[in-house]
């Protein structure tokens, strides 16, 4: 059996009838986990907005119904999430693997990402570590252990969760041992079919809106230090691609495995 939760609003009915389909398609059985809405809320986070909080409680619902399972390890989804022909036997695979990790991320997108040589396999699928930022929890594996420790961890709730996870100044970044697959086995839809109805996000929509409110008038004093700033930052990034390069360290696109994978 392959354990799989999905996370799904009651009032997305189209997004169920997607993702059931492809679950048939693949012959995954899942357990749809009701997404949490603002209106279910009890207190409110100051440091995310409504959406973020919803997105962060309701993973922490898919977290305690794997806490409190029988099963070492499980796959969390979200409803927007185009799933690959090769999820199936990567599940297979990563047994394994899952016995030294607390998370495997499955999801990609379009930003490239600074990702180590490939440290293990799942079968087909590279496993690396990631050295950089990554957007979205729309595709994870997580370890029982692990979503039980989450549970009691407060740091969840210092930013949204793809960045407390996911992200290098993350809170949980440097306390969960993680690992990127390469090929991604789901991306989210609207990056690769771009269909209104179906991949409308309340949560992007916050958050561009969040990135407009946040924007001040600087003076020319300020955009000059900014500027000097970011010049700085560019090139302490140089040394450190270039120390990381020694390493085998490198910025790449992480493809999404549509038509499967092939084994090397």
């Amino acid at each position: 059996m392959r354990p799989v939760l999905w996370i799904n609003l009651d009032a997305r009915t189209d997004r169920r009838a997607f993702m059931e389909q492809q679950f048939a398609d693949l012959g995954l059985r899942a357990d749809r986990v009701a997404a949490v809405t603002p209106a279910d809320l009890g207190a409110r986070v100051a440091a995310l907005s409504a959406s973020e909080q919803c997105v962060t409680e309701s993973h922490r619902a898919a977290w305690r119904a794997i806490a409190e399972g029988g099963r070492d390890y499980a796959l969390i989804l979200e409803d927007d999430a185009l799933l690959s022909p090769a999820l199936p036997g990567f599940f297979d695979d990563i047994a394994p693997a899952m016995a030294h990790l607390d998370i495997v991320r499955i999801e990609t997108g379009p930003r490239r990402v600074k990702l180590s040589p490939a440290l293990m396999r799942a079968g087909a699928v590279a496993l690396h570590r990631a050295y950089s930022d990554q957007w979205g929890t729309a595709g994870y594996i997580i370890s029982r252990a692990c979503a039980a420790r989450l549970l009691d961890e407060p740091l969840v709730y210092e930013r949204a969760l793809d960045r407390c996870l996911f992200d290098p100044r993350g809170a949980l970044f440097a306390k969960t041992e993680w690992r990127q697959c390469a090929p991604g086995l789901c991306i989210q839809g609207d990056q690769l079919d771009a269909v209104e109805t179906l991949w409308r996000s309340d949560v992007s929509a916050e958050r561009d809106e969040a990135r407009v409110r946040g924007r001040v008038k600087r003076s020319v004093a300020q955009k000059i230090g900014r500027e000097l700033g970011r010049v700085g930052a560019q090139v302490l990034d140089a040394v450190r691609d270039g120390a990381d390069a020694v390493r085998g360290v490198s910025w790449r696109r992480i493809a999404f495995a549509r038509d499967g994978v092939s084994h090397p």
